[in-house]
């Protein structure tokens, strides 16, 4: 249904922006 699919978007996004955010972080520690 429309719900799931939502949510399905919403965690894929999470978890690119998941990756960005590390990247950042590992940039600025170095």
């Amino acid at each position: 249904n429309r719900f799931s699919y939502d949510i399905d978007r919403l965690a894929s996004r999470f978890e690119s922006f998941m990756e960005e955010f590390s990247n950042i972080l590992q940039r600025q520690m170095k």
